[in-house]
């Protein structure tokens, strides 16, 4: 049931994201998450930020304080660059000293002998 749910969600995401669709009758704007409103919701303006997080329904949030109107034109984009991510960054991580540390490469003393010699 709750894959099928999902699955659900999924697809009516589809049909949300372009911004070739006008705005809808205001029966299905009121109730149904629409591209006008997902277009806010990926938005970087300040009356956006953090906005309409529903799927499918607008209406929790509506309910909740977080609905926004697309009531100037969306910036798209970041407010902030976050720290970098990619494998060097993944690997700095896996080879930090910390609490894990531990945890990350081969157990202790099992290549540390000096006789030791990679075929």
């Amino acid at each position: 049931m709750i894959v099928l749910a999902h699955s659900i969600v999924l697809l009516f995401q589809y049909p949300i994201h372009p911004e070739r669709i006008d705005r809808l009758p205001w029966p299905v704007e009121f109730v149904f998450n629409t591209p006008s409103h997902h277009c806010v919701h990926h938005g970087a303006n300040n009356p956006y930020l953090d906005k309409n997080y529903g799927g499918i329904l607008i209406v929790w949030d509506r309910m909740s304080g977080s609905y926004a109107a697309e009531t100037e034109l969306v910036r798209y984009g970041l407010t902030t660059l976050g720290p970098r991510s990619g494998p060097g960054r993944t690997h700095r991580a896996a080879t930090a000293d910390g609490p894990f540390t531990d945890r990350t490469g081969p157990p202790r003393g099992a290549c540390s002998s000096a006789s030791h010699r990679p075929s």
